[in-house]
């Protein structure tokens, strides 16, 4: 009978133990040096995913192109008045009287204070997952119209500097791409593999396209556009 009721309490301990406690350990162990007792050491890591991003960009088409203003300027040199023939050359505004086809333009760089710096042309980006699947980034961009330009003249593809690779992908389109308004991912052609990662940097380089640049039209004004980047594990 003695028995029998025992393995009933064992039995209860076992099944119900937040009923009664619950006790952690080896328990104590005494006899002949040396004697040894353990303890569970429990470590839990949720599954999350983050992303950073430190930098602000202008096109700051005032004298100069804002020299000493930004971590990183851009001056836009002044055209020749004479008229000129071929492509509309980089970083010079107003565009030349007589090019043709596309102008591009680098953007100024402020990097938040206390951040790393990143490089010329490039906004900072840097992401993080616990999670055990493969990530995507995505980026957009809002809307805005200020004469000619819109969203769709802000083309983005992956750094040249500070882009390391991801799982063994990249994060940032080969060639330079242009915003859309809804979340688009920019994993690379060889996208990020599946497994968690630490803080990684995969700065993206940012440029301005205005097609048609000796046709464009540059309406006076100030156009704050928000630039969105965010990661997702399934």
């Amino acid at each position: 009978m003695r028995k029998k009721l025992l393995v009933s309490l064992g039995m209860l301990l076992t099944v119900a133990p937040f009923a009664y406690g619950q006790v952690y350990g080896s328990g104590a162990n005494t006899g002949a040096s040396p004697q040894s007792a353990t303890a569970l050491v429990t470590i839990t890591i949720p599954a999350v995913v983050g992303i950073d991003v430190e930098s602000d960009l202008y096109f700051d088409f005032n004298t100069g192109g804002g020299f000493g203003t930004y971590t990183f300027g851009t001056a836009y040199a002044n055209a020749s008045v004479h008229a000129t023939t071929g492509v509309c050359p980089a970083n010079t505004w107003p565009p030349p009287p007589g090019c043709t086809g596309a102008a591009t333009y680098d953007p100024q760089v402020n990097v938040t204070t206390g951040a790393p710096a990143g490089a010329a042309n490039h906004v900072w980006l840097a992401v993080f997952s616990t999670k055990a699947t493969a990530p995507t980034v995505s980026a957009s961009l809002d809307a805005f119209t200020l004469g000619s330009l819109t969203e769709a003249s802000i083309f983005h593809k992956v750094g040249t500097s500070n882009n390391a690779a991801l799982n063994g992908g990249t994060i940032g389109k080969a060639l330079f791409t242009a915003f859309s308004t809804s979340p688009t991912s920019i994993n690379g052609a060889t996208p990020p593999g599946a497994g968690s990662f630490g803080w990684t940097r995969v700065d993206q380089e940012i440029q301005m396209q205005v097609a048609n640049a000796s046709t464009a039209t540059w309406s006076v004004g100030t156009a704050t556009p928000t630039m969105h980047f965010q990661i997702t594990a399934p």
